[in-house]
């Protein structure tokens, strides 16, 4: 009897764990289960992710690559510096795409975007991210062409919005540059351009007899010399000498070129005021000989030298005879 009840509770005890080992398969697999969704899942998503990116990318890049041509632009600017590029305008003379033509026009444009921007302040930017890249420097040219399509407005507006613009921002930059502007590959002369300075651009006259180029340094005569280029104070070493006036002997300035000066004793009367006698000191004669140029009565002229003019001791050029405001070239 005993016998068979322990039988009995083993018997029990083995249904038990199986059925405890038989829930804990099932969990485990559950379990592996919904890791397997969750994994399929972030799958999913990731793959979703890339591809809006992928077709971020792509739409960013098909944009672009997108022709300026085929863009509605009223004027069309093929500017030449080094750097060269092309920049399209609307009616309202706004930039609406820059086409860049060399390496030089990509650097200049790496950190700068004009869309959007008037033409009156975009050329000034243009200008400044050209002189700052040291492309554009004293002596060198500005080549635009302009150019408008069919109906659009006034290009003479737009070329005094150029010319002005470029002359006042160059004036700024303290650089002696030269605008040419072209209509459509024609030489433009623009006359009367105000700078906003009380300057005016000036035609430049190409070996055609055409007006092709506009001088945007704007250099007037200098009023130091008149333009004349010469130093003022020794008139380019021809003045004649302030000490001696040209005539290279300096006056004693002690005797006033007698030679003699007054006998402190006497007065120059000659007698001993006391003994009524002739004067111990001068001999009765009333004067000595002058001790500052021994009788000489001057001596050769000490600022010139014996040139007679103004010339190394010039108190302005030194010697250089050239005007110290312009340096010589009678302009500013």
């Amino acid at each position: 009897m005993k016998k068979r009840n322990k039988e009995e509770v083993l018997s029990g005890q083995r249904i038990k764990i199986a059925a405890l080992l038989t829930g804990i398969s099932l969990l485990l697999l559950s379990g592996c289960g919904n890791k397997a969704q969750e994994a399929e899942g972030s799958q999913v998503q990731t793959d979703i992710a890339v591809t809006a990116t992928e077709q971020t990318a792509a739409a960013e890049e098909q944009a672009e690559t997108v022709d300026p041509e085929t863009l509605d632009y009223a004027y069309r600017l093929h500017i030449t510096i080094n750097p060269e590029f092309k920049l399209y305008l609307d009616e309202q003379s706004k930039v609406v795409a820059v086409a860049c033509l060399n390496q030089d026009a990509e650097d200049l444009f790496s950190e700068t975007d004009l869309t959007g921007m008037d033409l009156e302040k975009a050329m000034p930017v243009i200008i400044q991210q050209a002189v700052a890249k040291e492309y554009l420097a004293d002596g060198k040219n500005i080549t635009i062409d302009l150019e408008k399509s069919t109906g659009s407005g006034q290009v003479d507006t737009v070329e005094q919005v150029i010319a002005a613009a470029v002359t006042a921002e160059l004036k700024e930059q303290g650089v002696d540059a030269v605008l040419e502007l072209q209509d459509a590959g024609t030489p433009v002369a623009i006359e009367g351009t105000d700078t906003g300075a009380g300057d005016t651009v000036s035609d430049k006259t190409d070996n055609t007899g055409n007006g092709s180029a506009t001088n945007v340094s704007q250099k007037t005569k200098c009023s130091a010399c008149d333009g004349t280029g010469i130093c003022q104070e020794c008139k380019g070493g021809t003045a004649p000498c302030k000490r001696c006036g040209g005539s290279l002997w300096e006056t004693c300035g002690t005797c006033g070129g007698s030679g003699r000066q007054t006998c402190p004793g006497c007065g120059g009367s000659g007698v001993d005021a006391t003994s009524g006698t002739s004067c111990r000191h001068c001999g009765g004669s009333g004067g000595n000989t002058c001790q500052q140029c021994g009788g000489s009565g001057g001596k050769s002229c000490s600022i010139c030298h014996g040139k007679g003019v103004i010339s190394d001791d010039c108190i302005l050029c030194h010697g250089d005879k050239k005007c110290t405001v312009c340096g010589g070239t009678g302009e500013l």
